[in-house]
């Protein structure tokens, strides 16, 4: 799922770890 580089794909994954972030600020 990696190969196929789709800006939807890379938009998910940037706010996933966005998210990630705000919900594990350490």
């Amino acid at each position: 799922a990696m190969a196929p580089f789709v800006p939807g794909q890379l938009k998910i994954g940037a706010i996933v770890e966005v998210a990630f972030s705000l919900y594990k600020p350490l």
